[in-house]
């Protein structure tokens, strides 16, 4: 072979093996690129707050408050035990700050209602629901601390007993939250939520059409489970 044709073949095996380390690079700066694009898509990233938005709650918790009768009677001061729900759902906006619409009733099963000289009684009891538009805001979009808050549209059931006739009526609240969570999956995580809510109805009764206005707030330790 002549020194000429050694020349070429040697210049073609140099330029092949540049070639295919080319295309090698190429192809991993690509597979790179993409991983960088799927862990950067919002809604996707592991282990964080981000994306849609899910969460359920439930726990327990203490009804006070008063009710003013319309007619000028005695006000009546109640008080019980309440279980306390909560079902949001949203979307996250900024880094860790969701916004969305929930529903945060509760239910006082028994509740003490203590009038003028009369002493404390068991009424019928109290369906309060309150749905409306909520932030949730998480002080670091991987950790657990959230703080929350919604304004609220209420309605009310009172059912009746020999202590009193059945009601129903509407009004407006407010709810106030703080919590935290784990993460107990790349989606899921878990913890405690201490919830105030406050109920403000205005309800008139079945039988008799006499109205009063309900104010009552309840402070609640609630369990909540979201995704996220």
């Amino acid at each position: 072979m002549s020194r000429t044709s050694r020349f070429t073949v040697i210049a073609f095996m140099l330029a092949s093996s540049l070639g295919s380390t080319a295309i090698s690079r190429a192809d991993e700066q690509l597979a790179a690129t993409a991983t960088t694009a799927a862990s950067a898509e919002p809604g996707k990233a592991p282990r964080t707050h981000d994306g849609f938005y899910l969460r359920l709650g439930a726990g327990l918790g203490e009804t006070v408050g008063a009710i003013s009768r319309d007619d000028g009677g005695d006000k009546v001061h109640v008080k019980g035990l309440n279980i306390a729900s909560e079902v949001a759902v949203g979307t996250t906006i900024l880094p860790g700050l969701v916004i969305g619409g929930g529903a945060f009733p509760m239910i006082v099963p028994s509740p003490s209602w203590n009038v003028g000289d009369r002493g404390a009684e068991t009424s019928g009891a109290h369906h309060i629901s309150g749905i409306g538009p909520f932030i949730d805001g998480y002080w670091n979009p991987r950790g657990g601390l959230h703080f929350q808050a919604a304004l609220l549209f209420t309605a009310g059931v009172v059912n009746s007993t020999d202590l009193n006739e059945g009601q129903v009526g509407f009004g407006f609240g407010e709810m106030l939250g703080v919590g935290y969570e784990w993460f107990i999956a790349d989606q899921w995580s878990i913890g405690p939520i201490v919830r105030l809510v406050h109920y403000h109805l205005r309800m008139k009764g079945h039988d008799t059409g006499a109205k009063a206005t309900f104010d009552l707030v309840s402070p609640s330790l609630l369990v909540g489970l979201t995704w996220h």
